[in-house]
């Protein structure tokens, strides 16, 4: 992240944390009432739509993952720490930065990733999964 903002989020912003959160869990739950408390403060300088929503310390982890339909292998990623959300990451396969969100209907089996496999998202395991 190189460039610094203070903003409320985006529609497309709000709706990809939104799909993303949709889980029945219940740490999603309490995360979903703090969507509208969100404000971006950095972007990513490639030219993609990647924004941190706090200037959070090292250590995030992956709250949910979900792959882009219709893509090479896309995925957008939410970042939290201590019970925050930091970061929304695309994460694109191929080609030039994408420019904006997906549609979140294109969002394939949204989910929070397997704690036992801590050392890698669940998205990178297997290349030929149906997720």
């Amino acid at each position: 992240m190189n460039a610094e903002t203070s903003r409320l989020l985006s529609h497309d912003e709000l709706a990809m944390v939104a799909a993303l959160l949709d889980l029945p869990d219940p740490d999603d739950v309490r995360l979903r009432q703090r969507i509208g408390d969100l404000r971006v403060v950095g972007t990513c300088g490639c030219g993609c739509p990647t924004v941190d929503f706090r200037g959070g310390p090292d250590g995030l982890e992956l709250i949910a993952d979900a792959k882009v339909a219709g893509t090479d292998g896309d995925a957008i990623l939410l970042f939290g720490h201590d019970g925050m959300l930091d970061r929304l990451e695309y994460v694109w396969v191929g080609g030039p930065p994408p420019a904006r969100w997906p549609s979140p209907r294109l969002l394939r089996k949204p989910h929070r990733p397997d704690p036992s496999l801590a050392d890698k998202p669940d998205w990178l395991a297997d290349p030929d999964s149906d997720r």
